[in-house]
């Protein structure tokens, strides 16, 4: 997108510990041919929301990267949403975080999302509970084609039948892809190692009472 023009800044909504990984992403991506400018709001050279909010405001310009945390979206929204606009690829990692419905974050991530023209949405765990994680994800990334061509409201996805569970099924396929362990050279997980060790009559005593009071904890 940034070869054909169509693309100045990346803002990225994720997880903390995914910054440091982002960075270097970037940099592996785009090598010598593009400097990174990146605005962390995590960065400790801010000392007060203040000096976020004014960072966000008057010293962003320049900034190609923009790595926003969950739990700060909200406090900055105003900010951020003036940041994103139809040069900017709203990206947000590991976005199963806001898949409550109404929920706070969630609302935050919403409302910034209509003001991006190219959003992603990644998850490890798309659809762990029920066919109502996605509620969220498809209004961030579908908000205004959600009604006319997904359709689904809240009970329908809350408690689908089979035949509904087809039909979800075959209107999300077009829009995400899956990227497999295989692909990303994840190796097998290496076989258990069971290490015997004898124990004497007491402390198979002892392991025994341990056992009986914590059972059911």
């Amino acid at each position: 997108m940034k070869y054909r023009n169509l693309v100045d800044r990346v803002v990225v909504i994720g997880p903390k510990n995914a910054f440091g990984s982002w960075m270097d992403e970037f940099k592996a991506c785009f090598g010598n041919k593009l400097e990174l400018n990146c605005f962390n709001i995590q960065d400790k050279k801010y000392t007060s929301p203040e000096d976020k909010r004014s960072a966000l405001k008057y010293d962003s310009g320049n900034g190609n990267l923009f790595l926003i945390n969950y739990e700060s979206l909200g406090n900055y929204l105003v900010e951020i949403e003036k940041i994103v606009g139809e040069r900017t690829l709203l990206v947000f990692d590991e976005v199963h975080k806001v898949k409550a419905i109404r929920g706070q974050r969630a609302g935050a991530a919403l409302e910034v999302s209509k003001y991006a023209t190219y959003t992603i949405a990644m998850t490890g765990t798309p659809i762990p509970n029920t066919y109502l994680d996605l509620y969220n994800f498809l209004h961030i990334l579908y908000n205004d084609e959600y009604k006319e061509y997904f359709g689904f409201d809240l009970s329908y996805l809350r408690d689908p039948l089979p035949t509904d569970m087809e039909i979800i099924n075959s209107r999300i396929q077009p829009f995400f892809c899956r990227t497999t362990k295989k692909e990303l050279s994840v190796p097998d997980a290496s076989p258990d190692k069971l290490n015997r060790v004898n124990v004497t009559e007491e402390e198979q005593k002892l392991f025994e009472i341990v056992s009986k009071k914590y059972r059911n904890k």
